[in-house]
């Protein structure tokens, strides 16, 4: 194994950062800055990767933050089992998430996956009233379709959501893919501009979905 991260290495720092943890010794770590939670109103956000593709785990570290008092939030696709959603849900107070395309064909040939089980989560996590952020990586080529947009921001209003962030698709992760020798397979999608992402904007807010972009 060692062999194989030496070859891996980006730029040939031999430095490993990381290690395993309980539940119990993060949330001791994540407690030491709760008088800075309850200031600033904020609180642990599990990310990842996919942070509910560890659920057990996942499930042991919000539970402790509830009761430590501490508001929890996650980022994830969605792309993980409907029981998965159903369990960590009460322990949250904040969801973000993906939502590529809704267009299976498309969303097959981008991820691998088929868009169906995302899909049936958004529903959930609409139906349990939980505090909630939809976000679509924006990309011109891609997604950007008045169709696909209509038809996202029509499922997520019915779906009981009132907003949605694009997030602009970057490059920024391709010097790192140069210094590992790897291919870049997504340098020949376009990075939009800023007409782009207004144009979908305004074109979201039609449909009666309040539309955000981060920045």
């Amino acid at each position: 194994m060692c062999g194989k991260c030496v070859k891996a290495c980006y730029r040939g720092a031999l430095k490993q950062y990381g290690m395993k943890k309980t539940a119990a010794e993060v949330m001791r770590e994540v407690s030491r800055d709760k008088s800075l939670f309850e200031k600033s109103g904020g609180g642990m956000t599990l990310s990842g990767g996919e942070a509910l593709f560890q659920p057990q785990f996942a499930e042991a570290l919000l539970t402790l933050a509830r009761e430590n008092g501490i508001r929890t939030a996650v980022e994830t696709s969605l792309n993980v089992p409907e029981k998965t959603v159903r369990e960590v849900l009460p322990l949250l107070d904040h969801i973000m998430f993906d939502v590529k395309c809704l267009d299976d064909a498309v969303h097959k040939e981008y991820t691998g996956v088929s868009a169906d089980q995302i899909r049936r989560n958004i529903q959930i996590v609409g139906e349990s009233g939980i505090s909630a952020q939809p976000r679509m990586p924006f990309i011109p080529g891609v997604n950007d379709t008045e169709d696909n947009l209509k038809n996202t921001a029509d499922f997520l209003l019915e779906a009981g959501f009132t907003s949605i962030e694009l997030m602009p698709f970057h490059k920024f992760a391709s010097g790192k893919y140069d210094g590992l020798g790897w291919k870049y397979n997504v340098d020949d999608l376009r990075v939009p501009t800023h007409d782009d992402t207004e144009r979908a904007r305004l074109f979201i807010q039609k449909t009666g979905l309040n539309c955000l972009i981060s920045v």
